[in-house]
């Protein structure tokens, strides 16, 4: 017991309970944050919340590190596509208007957390379950290997974006005017771009690249907006998207990765230590997530207005059927400045985690449920479709050949020679420099999207 009271000791139980519970919840095949949450709930359920551990500080690093490194990925000229930029802001103003008028509805029949908001903080929460969840999304489509799938880039354009929209709230959250040298940044950046390039390819692949992109994101990014009076935060995310261009900067994201992993640990830990949820809390929550319902077919119907297929956009609508760790940082912020009472970092922390226990069945069977209900689902078909989301048809091809190099190419001829036309072939998504010289009365698959 002694041990247990010493600060060294509790530091010890803090990280060794975020270890195994997020051990457990990886094992179940659900995001680790969960289980980070959850231990943080339980330390403070025992009363252990007198660590020295500096959470907060490691928390902020590690949000920094998340907008830069979503900086680093940034692609504007892809969230430009209709789908992605009228997609996420068609949602985002529907969800938000639906979560507004619901809350303040349930606010005016007496249940608890709601009866003192008003229109300005009901839009604030429903800013905040506006979002999806990037981790939760990329990991599913990853697993499956459906990130370069027509519905796994459209997933992954509108949650930049939303993560776009959760930087602004950000910045907006600081609440002070910019000092007229902000008027300057531009410049600077513009400066500093040719020497941060020269830099990066001068770092090698050992440890020097990790922290020289500390060093981009911290000492050039945060700095140079702090001291003019800019979000911070914004900074780290501006200085990730000029340097973003750099061939290196997918290698030095990958090599930020686990960085930014443990300190995001920090955030969700302490989200749990802040205060223990009450019942009144996990019914909020879980009539939270019931609304999931209503922002899912909202994806859907916004999707197949973009002339996607129904599969596409079923799909993608399950990728995206969750609530964000992004809306909790939004959350967490609004208590922070006093907009929103500290109770609802924990409504949103525990509907965040009903939500991925929801979804995460949901993605596994997307295919079964898709086939479940594909005759209903072509209903809200556009009689127009997306170009680059038309069927394919087959036209009774036994043989498909996916990826024209030069093997790819080789198989094709070789294969058609011997079989005609019962073979087809596909271009890849990312192939440009590819042949594309087979031919024939069966023609080419425009790559594996339409399957």
């Amino acid at each position: 017991m002694e041990f247990l009271q010493t600060i060294t000791g509790i530091n010890s139980i803090w990280v060794g309970s975020a270890f195994l519970a997020g051990f457990i919840f990886k094992r179940l095949h659900l995001p680790p944050m969960l289980g980070f949450l959850l231990s943080g709930f339980f330390m403070n359920f025992l009363g252990l919340t007198n660590g020295s551990l500096a959470l907060d500080q490691i928390a902020d690093l590690g949000i920094i590190l998340l907008l830069f490194s979503i900086g680093l990925k940034l692609d504007l000229r892809g969230l430009t596509k209709p789908e992605i930029l009228g997609g996420s802001t068609v949602h985002a103003l529907l969800t938000i208007l639906f979560l507004t008028l619901l809350i303040l509805g349930a606010g005016t029949l007496g249940v608890a957390q709601l009866t003192n908001l008003n229109l300005p903080r009901a839009a604030l929460i429903g800013l905040a379950l506006s979002f999806s969840s990037t981790i939760f999304a990329i990991k599913f489509l990853e697993e499956k290997g459906e990130l370069n799938a027509i519905h796994g880039r459209v997933s992954i354009g509108i949650l930049i974006m939303q993560d776009l929209m959760a930087v602004f709230f950000l910045t907006l959250s600081k609440g002070e005017f910019p000092s007229i040298w902000a008027l300057t940044l531009p410049l600077f950046l513009f400066a500093a771009r040719p020497l941060l390039l020269h830099i990066i390819d001068h770092l090698g692949h050992g440890e020097l690249l990790p922290l020289g992109g500390l060093f981009i994101a911290l000492g050039v990014g945060t700095t140079s907006f702090a001291m003019v009076g800019l979000k911070p935060d914004l900074g780290a995310l501006i200085i990730g998207m000029v340097i973003g261009s750099h061939p290196r900067s997918t290698e030095l994201a990958a090599s930020l990765y686990s960085f930014k992993d443990l300190f995001l640990i920090s955030f969700f830990f302490q989200i749990g230590l802040s205060n223990p949820p009450t019942i009144d809390h996990a019914l909020i929550a879980l009539a939270l997530v019931l609304v999931l319902i209503v922002k899912s077919s909202l994806y859907f119907l916004v999707l197949t207005r973009f002339r996607l297929r129904a599969r596409t956009s079923l799909l993608a609508t399950l990728a995206l059927s969750n609530y964000s760790e992004f809306g909790l940082l939004v959350t967490a912020i609004a208590a922070k400045n006093g907009w929103l009472s500290p109770d609802w970092i924990i409504i949103v922390a525990l509907t965040l985690t009903f939500s991925f226990l929801l979804s995460a069945p949901l993605n596994s069977k997307a295919n079964v449920i898709y086939d479940r209900f594909a005759s209903l689902l072509h209903h809200f078909e556009t009689k127009t479709r997306h170009s680059g989301d038309s069927r394919i048809d087959l036209q009774g091809a036994e043989i498909l050949v996916f990826g024209l190099g030069p093997f790819g190419t080789m198989a094709y001829d070789v294969t058609r020679e011997r079989r005609g036309d019962m073979v087809l072939a596909g271009r890849s998504q990312h192939g440009n420099r590819q042949k594309t010289s087979a031919e024939g009365t069966t023609g080419h698959l425009g790559g594996c999207h339409g399957l």
